[in-house]
């Protein structure tokens, strides 16, 4: 669930894994196995104070609040929990959600220019995460990502306005024994309008041929609306449309906004004949979402099932079970703060391929 939705200049705007909801395994169980994850990371901050001010005079204060929780949920610090994570399962190929780069520039233009042109980079999620996956010695490649919302505005500082701009992106990350080709990117035509600050945020998904032994899986990486149901139900018509015609086996990951098993969306999905892979193994509740905005919580207070991996035309061995497994949401996952490593629990899947 994108908790920041950044607002327009002008309007402010080590157990190996036996059962689904164990720890993912350090290594699959069958050298035929395909393994895979969707985790969203988390932007660091909740925007409900922002989207609920109707005076542009207090948009300031509000994005130097917000931009201040997302320093204080400390990304490079999270991202080393998730790239521990990470090589747990060491997955073929990963969906990433609320992958955030963050710009400034000084002075603030943003009274005169709305468009978003700020270049200093402030903070670059991806790459403190590649750096991350380095340091634990894994080699992740972006295959592919997307471009939602892109907004500017200014922000109250000490010395006086400057500009932030967010760009958010879904990601796909590669292993780099695992060739990826045909990425492709688009955005939804349903949007979610903020009527009262003149903005649409933008949603979309990215797409890549991943071949993993002698077979090529179309891999395709979302996150769709969170706060209203009928333009999440859209964007996943849309999605569904547009993976019509795909006639590779399809892995869809990625943070739906969508709650299982009863999610109207979720139910759009079954319906394509989409198959999810936690149902195919369900011991635990697999929930995802949410940890407190802070994720200083001490106890796990996920209580939502939202983030979720599909198979279409995937084969799988005869007799052979898919694992799936909850990650990112043990005591022992936190990182030396106490922060979770995001709001969100990441999912794994090991897929017995043929």
């Amino acid at each position: 669930m994108l908790k920041l939705k950044l607002l327009s200049v002008v309007t402010f705007a080590g157990l190996l894994l036996a059962l689904a909801g164990c720890r993912g395994m350090v290594t699959p169980p069958e050298d035929r196995t395909l393994t895979v994850m969707t985790y969203n990371v988390y932007i660091g901050s909740s925007a409900e104070d922002l989207l609920a001010t109707m005076n542009p005079v207090e948009i300031p204060g509000k994005v130097a609040e917000m931009f201040g929780n997302v320093l204080q949920s400390d990304f490079p610090a999270r991202a080393v929990a998730i790239a521990k994570i990470v090589k747990e399962s060491q997955p073929h190929v990963i969906g990433l959600q609320e992958i955030s780069l963050f710009r400034r520039q000084d002075p603030a233009d943003s009274p005169i220019n709305p468009q978003p042109n700020a270049e200093e980079v402030a903070l670059d999620f991806l790459a403190v995460l590649q750096d991350a996956l380095q340091a634990e010695g894994l080699s992740y490649v972006e295959a592919g990502k997307v471009e939602n919302v892109d907004i500017e505005m200014p922000m109250l500082t000490a010395t006086g306005l400057v500009d932030v701009r967010l760009t958010d992106y879904d990601v796909i990350l590669a292993r780099s024994d695992v060739a990826v080709a045909n990425p492709a990117a688009a955005n939804f035509q349903a949007v979610l309008p903020i009527a009262h600050l003149g903005i649409d945020v933008a949603r979309g998904y990215v797409a890549v041929d991943a071949t993993v032994g002698e077979v090529t899986y179309r891999v395709v990486n979302t996150h769709l609306e969170a706060f209203h149901q009928q333009i999440r139900v859209a964007q996943m018509q849309e999605l569904v449309a547009g993976l019509s015609d795909v006639t590779s086996p399809v892995i869809l990951l990625g943070d739906f906004n969508t709650a299982a098993p009863d999610g109207a969306a979720y139910q759009l999905l079954l319906g394509g004949g989409y198959s999810d892979v936690w149902q195919a193994d369900s011991d635990g509740t697999g929930n995802t979402c949410c940890q407190d905005y802070g994720l200083l919580n001490e106890e796990s207070e996920l209580g939502q099932r939202i983030d979720q991996i599909f198979i279409k035309g995937v084969s799988l061995r005869e007799g052979a079970a898919i694992h799936t497994a909850t990650v990112g949401d043990k005591a022992e996952d936190k990182t030396p703060g106490g922060l979770w490593p995001s709001d969100h629990a990441g999912v794994v899947a090991h897929l017995p391929v043929k």
